[in-house]
């Protein structure tokens, strides 16, 4: 049995999801249910520093397979139906977002922060064993290229998250972009590389129809590098134009309705007849 699905792309902002909890809560007397994030987190996996030493061959040279599957696993295709781009200041709001989705909604979540381990800290062990001279100083080159090095591995695992997942929704704030420079247009500007990076691989992304494979639910660490405004600032624009807009009623209506919620959610938004 299959149910029809598409590719597309929604903007949601930050008091919305919280005119959700409230909603919910006070319509139903009862507490959105939270994704165990730190039990995520502290899942028994081996340390990033045994990784990296485990990683190399007799040559000294690193698996980049293997660190990529390790820190930005991407799953098999399929495995998540909703990735959310946020801002790491706005990771609250992300997270109520996901585990009203995940265990309210029956749908499985994309967000980094439950799913990756930290871009930092694969960069550390790498700087420590590579870049790193005897007297504690690191090598400017050498540090420029393990950070390209995972920085590709992070663009590609997140490239490839985006691709295999039906439905992104983007959450905006004064975090992730610019609201007061935001016109009619809806172009903005925003100052995460990663927010960036994420909105321009979605815009290249049509909205298609498709179909999809009836699949038990289930459920499923920053991963990001570090936002820093203390250090270089560079103002990207973002285009948000084909981004369709969530009310907390949209959410709402997508409780407890799994796949059925998110095909109404699409016809709603594109008056596009599915097959039967």
């Amino acid at each position: 049995m299959t149910f029809d699905f598409m590719f597309a792309k929604y903007k949601i902002d930050v008091q919305t999801i919280w005119a959700l909890k409230h909603t919910f809560e006070v319509q139903y007397q009862m507490l959105i249910p939270e994704l165990d994030f730190e039990g995520k987190r502290q899942s028994v996996r081996p340390s990033l520093k045994a990784l990296v030493h485990g990683a190399r061959d007799r040559h000294g040279v690193l698996d980049g397979a293997m660190l990529q599957n390790y820190t930005f696993p991407t799953g098999q295709d399929g495995d998540y139906d909703v990735f959310i781009s946020h801002s790491h200041d706005d990771k609250d709001s992300a997270e109520v977002l996901a585990s009203w989705l995940e265990n309210c909604c029956h749908l499985r979540v994309f967000l980094d922060s439950y799913v990756w381990r930290s871009a930092d800290g694969l960069l550390l062990e790498i700087d420590k064993l590579h870049c790193r001279k005897r007297n504690g100083d690191y090598i400017y080159g050498r540090r420029n290229y393990s950070t390209s090095h995972v920085h590709a591995m992070l663009s590609m695992a997140i490239m490839d998250i985006i691709n295999k997942t039906e439905c992104c929704v983007f959450i905006e704030s004064n975090n992730s972009i610019d609201l007061n420079r935001l016109d009619n247009t809806s172009r903005a500007k925003t100052l995460s590389p990663w927010i960036y990076e994420e909105l321009s691989m979605m815009r290249l992304l049509p909205s298609r129809g498709s179909r999809r494979e009836v699949r038990y639910f289930s459920s499923i660490a920053d991963s990001r590098l570090h936002e820093s405004l203390e250090a270089l600032r560079i103002r990207h624009s973002v285009d948000l134009r084909d981004f369709g807009v969530l009310s907390a009623q949209d959410l709402l209506s997508l409780y407890d309705q799994g796949y059925h919620g998110l095909n109404s959610l699409y016809h709603r938004a594109t008056n596009i007849d599915f097959f039967d």
